[in-house]
């Protein structure tokens, strides 16, 4: 493998890397934000519901993206990167949304 090949290889499993680690960071917001809320009383009903529909639509979301990109011919490191974008925008989002 080149030296530039290598570095492109790298690069990607970083990004991929750093991606999870922005997942686990969100939904650990949204968990802890949820969970306050549940433990005062302050959920809405259209926030529970939110809750766990939301969920379906994303794995489903990434479901389709990862077997796009398997399709497509990309390596192992663009698959999954492909399947956790959607995961991870609906985790950030969520994150934001509650914050307000």
């Amino acid at each position: 493998m080149t030296p530039k090949a290598m570095m492109k290889s790298y690069e990607a499993w970083f990004r991929l890397a750093t991606g999870m680690a922005k997942l686990g960071v969100a939904a650990n917001e949204v968990v802890l934000r949820r969970t306050a809320m549940m433990a005062m009383g302050a959920m809405k009903p259209h926030e529970a519901t939110r809750m766990l529909l939301e969920k379906p639509a994303a794995f489903a979301q990434a479901a389709q993206k990862a077997a796009m990109a398997a399709a497509g011919g990309s390596d192992a490191t663009a698959i999954a990167t492909a399947a956790l974008r959607p995961i991870k925008v609906a985790a950030s989002a969520n994150a934001r949304r509650l914050r307000k």
